[in-house]
């Protein structure tokens, strides 16, 4: 006990509790806390204390449970659209099974990577509930099948399509001739949201890479002034959700936030909120 709290005024933040602070940080894990979000804390408050530190966790896991709400729900809506937009397409039947070797719509998927994506279309099915009443695997049709896709499953699956579906698909989320750049920006989303599941700081995680495609759609559509190649934010994520989901998701994090601490306010201003 006594070597901790040395530690934690050794990192120059003034302990509040005894109690509390022991029971955080045997609770959480002492260089997540103090390295991991102290180091942030410190870019705000001259004199951060531990009840700081509390707070900044807090609110940092509350607000990437609420954005991660809306990145299920996009994913939800891309792999329904995604699938309907396709069986629309390609005229297929709505009990379609995937066949690249004996369906002319499917054949052209053949040299364009399928063999690697093959290995990860039926991964996931045994963990898959709703999948569990067919006993041949390999006759399940494709609107039942894509439900069991990981994200990264269903990106690849939209990227091996022609050019024609992939417009269809990106314009259901407004994005009528950039259907490239969206599916970075999907790829963007998806490590965000792996990002959340493997318990990264929400509020400090940035990507440097699919940042031209990512801020050309912020640009183009939302007229934002980012440099191409700047980083990729929660900022950002924020506002390109707002965008293809059509919500105010900045006044949802407002009002969830409603009664507001000093590390609150300071977070939400840096936020724009």
């Amino acid at each position: 006990m006594e070597k901790t709290l040395k530690y934690i005024k050794d990192k120059d933040f003034k302990i509040k509790n005894k109690k509390k602070t022991i029971e955080f940080i045997n609770k959480y894990g002492e260089f997540r806390i103090v390295e991991g979000y102290g180091n942030i804390l410190k870019k705000f408050i001259k004199k951060p204390t531990t009840k700081d530190l509390m707070r900044i966790f807090e609110f940092d896991t509350t607000l990437s449970a609420l954005i991660s709400k809306y990145i299920l729900d996009f994913e939800k809506i891309l792999n329904n659209t995604a699938i309907q937009t396709i069986l629309q397409l390609e005229e297929l039947d709505d009990n379609y099974v995937l066949d690249v070797v004996k369906n002319p719509a499917h054949s052209n998927l053949r040299n364009k990577g399928y063999g690697t994506f093959m290995a990860d279309i039926y991964e996931n099915i045994d963990q898959c509930s709703m999948l569990q009443n067919y006993n041949d695997k390999t006759s399940i049709p494709l609107k039942a099948l894509s439900v069991s896709w990981s994200f990264h499953t269903l990106i690849a699956f939209i990227d091996l399509q022609s050019n024609e579906v992939k417009k269809s698909i990106s314009s259901k989320f407004n994005v009528t001739d950039c259907y490239n750049e969206f599916i970075s920006a999907c790829h963007s989303i998806r490590k965000f949201r792996n990002s959340i599941s493997h318990n990264g700081i929400f509020i400090d995680t940035t990507l440097n890479y699919y940042c031209n495609e990512f801020n050309y759609l912020l640009n183009r559509f939302l007229n934002k002034n980012y440099q191409p190649d700047s980083i990729i934010n929660v900022i950002k994520l924020i506002e390109l959700l707002e965008y293809f989901l059509d919500v105010n998701l900045k006044h949802e994090v407002s009002k969830f936030f409603k009664k507001r601490n000093k590390v609150t306010k300071l977070l939400l201003a840096k936020m724009g909120l």
